[in-house]
């Protein structure tokens, strides 16, 4: 999109709407610096605690750690029900008394999930085969998540106004607190009671931030009517996230009694480095389905924020993704350790995953934004069989490089079936959401292959081309960089 066509797409819109349309992309833009270093500060500190983890456990544990954190992921998922979404995704401003029957049914399902969590522990502790403690830590994160229904409702209203600057700085401070909290138990040997200090701690301070943030006062409302609207949307939403759940965790989950702990950790560990750049792209997301929905009805414009949201991610996430496979033989063992190149192959295979992840992160959330929501699971449970299938066949034949093969298979074509999907609701403009990024890309590609006759240093290297990238970059998108800029400070 060059910067002749972003000026001139606003200025076809109607007059109702080109207010509106101009005032979303100006949110969305400050949005994305907020989030931007949020996320540059979050994730860098998850980065840096992931190295650590690395290097202090076995393969082995780092595999129950992280099957432990998919479980309480799912906790979250399923006491939800896709209620905010749905909340977040309608025109009108909602009313107390919807807030408050949200609140109500947020409260019954956390609180039932957490229940039967409680009650059937024993049971959870050997389906995943957790350590003699497991009935504990299981109970534990019962008690967990109930504390997260409490800042639900605060922080779907902030998220609604986009007012993201305020959720950024409650995640920030949250994630460290839960990343220090965590080494430090992890340490003094705690074990895997060291995840559960660390996620009570940081939601329990989350609620407290988030409310002192977005004061609200709780109420219950045994009046359901008034959110009876939001269910077809909502129970649409949460198959789709069900669907991605089952899709991306379910996998690890089913390594463990299959083919051990220490496959697991690698199959966790190379999903966690070769996926650095997608904690970008999920920020995108995030940022774009309340933009989306405040502007659903308009084409245009849902296609100038499409278009921007594919080249935000690409250009970000393609020269990390580059700098992780091309310095990874360098790269692995200065940070994570000799041990963990057994599982470089299998986050190299998972690499055409993250790429095509760029693209369906920035579109499922324009088919949930406009209304599509079941056309979206219709999608997402495709690419759910499709992973799944291929996953189960290299579970079967215990070949890990199999799984991430059948990954990265089923994301490519998922992103080819989004772009057809979304042409009735908006016109991407390819040539700037693919080619500029893909552009500036090859030129650091050149960069590497001519600094390396004329230094040895492969860190040099990777500095010098990232320097070259950024100037080709600024050179190429100089249209979209003045955009961005104009919405942010004009």
């Amino acid at each position: 999109m060059d910067q002749s066509i972003v000026q001139k797409k606003p200025n076809q819109l109607p007059n109702k709407t080109k207010s509106l349309s101009n005032l979303i992309e100006k949110r969305v833009s400050r949005s994305f610096i907020a989030l931007f270093f949020r996320q540059f500060i979050v994730y860098g500190t998850l980065f840096l605690g992931n190295i650590l983890l690395a290097r202090w456990v076995s393969p082995d544990i780092y595999g129950i750690f992280a099957a432990t954190l998919a479980f309480q992921s799912i906790l979250v998922i399923l006491a939800d029900a896709g209620l905010g979404s749905a909340l977040i995704q309608r025109d009108q401003e909602p009313s107390q008394d919807e807030i408050a029957a949200l609140f109500t049914v947020q409260i019954v399902l956390f609180g039932g999930l957490a229940g039967c969590i409680w009650i059937f522990a024993p049971q959870i502790v050997v389906l995943v085969d957790l350590e003699i403690a497991g009935e504990f830590i299981v109970r534990a994160i019962a008690v967990v998540l109930f504390i997260t229904a409490f800042r639900s409702i605060p922080a779907i209203l902030l998220e609604r106004e986009l007012r993201f600057d305020a959720i950024a700085l409650v995640e920030t401070v949250g994630t460290i607190i839960y990343q220090i909290t965590l080494l430090v138990f992890v340490w003094q040997a705690f074990g895997l009671m060291s995840i559960v200090w660390a996620l009570a701690i940081r939601y329990s301070c989350d609620v407290f931030m988030i409310w002192k943030l977005h004061p609200w006062r709780p109420r219950l409302s045994i009046n359901l009517r008034p959110i009876m609207s939001y269910l077809a949307f909502g129970l649409n939403m949460q198959g789709v996230r069900l669907m991605g759940y089952v899709k991306d965790q379910l996998p690890l989950l089913l390594i463990i009694p299959i083919l051990g702990a220490t496959s697991a950790g690698h199959w966790g560990w190379a999903l966690a480095y070769i996926g650095i750049p997608v904690y970008f792209n999920q920020l995108t997301a995030r940022i774009m389905f309340p933009a989306y929905s405040r502007v659903q009805s308009d084409r245009d414009a849902v296609g100038v924020l499409t278009t921007i949201a594919i080249w935000l991610n690409l250009s970000i996430g393609l020269p990390i993704i580059f700098v992780l496979i091309y310095f990874a033989p360098n790269l692995v063992p200065l940070l994570y350790g000799n041990v963990w190149l057994d599982a470089l192959p299998t986050a190299m295979l998972l690499t055409p995953n993250m790429l095509a992840g760029f693209v369906t992160g920035a579109l499922f959330p324009v088919l949930y934004a406009t209304g599509h929501a079941g056309k979206s699971l219709k999608i997402f449970m495709l690419w759910v069989f499709l992973t799944i299938a291929g996953s189960l066949l290299g579970i079967v034949y215990r070949d890990l490089q199999g799984m991430a093969l059948a990954y990265s298979c089923a994301t490519f074509i998922i992103s080819i079936v989004l772009l057809f999907s979304i042409r009735s609701m908006a016109t991407v403009d390819l040539k700037t959401a693919f080619f500029k990024p893909l552009t500036a890309l090859f030129g650091m590609a050149i960069g590497i292959v001519i600094l390396g006759f004329v230094s040895t240093s492969w860190v040099l290297v990777c500095i010098l081309a990232s320097c070259v990238y950024i100037i080709i970059f600024f050179i190429v998108n100089y249209g979209q960089i003045r955009f961005l800029y104009n919405n942010l400070f004009a």
